[in-house]
């Protein structure tokens, strides 16, 4: 049985903010030492082993996908969460600063031993309405 660690809500609505950076599924899949050719059976086992990996540095990661589409999408966005929004709630974005950069990157490159050089913001926001 697999056990999700990620945003879990009560109602429809799904959302992700995270500071970290978009990482290819094949870097991770090395990095975890993931052979499979299958991208979906790739994900399957990433999906499995990542939390594993990534918990113990406080980080999370959500695919980087349409979350409409049934593809799978070629990366993966990891790094910390800075939040999660409600419908109709404003969310104000701590600014970044350098030095939680620095440290953001050296947790994912512990966790996974792969090269970030910046980081972005990824938000993903679904409505209720969208389902």
């Amino acid at each position: 049985m697999k056990v999700r660690q990620g945003f879990v809500s009560n109602s429809s609505s799904s959302s992700f903010i995270i500071r970290g950076a978009e990482i290819s599924m094949e870097e991770v899949a090395k990095s975890l030492e993931i052979t499979c050719e299958d991208k979906r059976e790739m994900y399957d086992e990433i999906d499995s082993k990542l939390w594993k990996k990534i918990k113990g540095h406080k980080l999370v990661f959500e695919r980087n996908a349409d979350f409409f589409s049934d593809e799978i999408g070629d990366s993966l966005i990891i790094g910390e969460s800075l939040g999660h929004i409600e419908d109709g709630e404003v969310f104000k974005v701590p600014s970044g600063s350098t030095e939680k950069d620095k440290e953001i990157i050296n947790k994912i490159k512990q966790a996974l031993d792969v090269g970030v050089k910046e980081l972005s913001t990824y938000f993903q926001y679904i409505s209720n309405d969208n389902y």
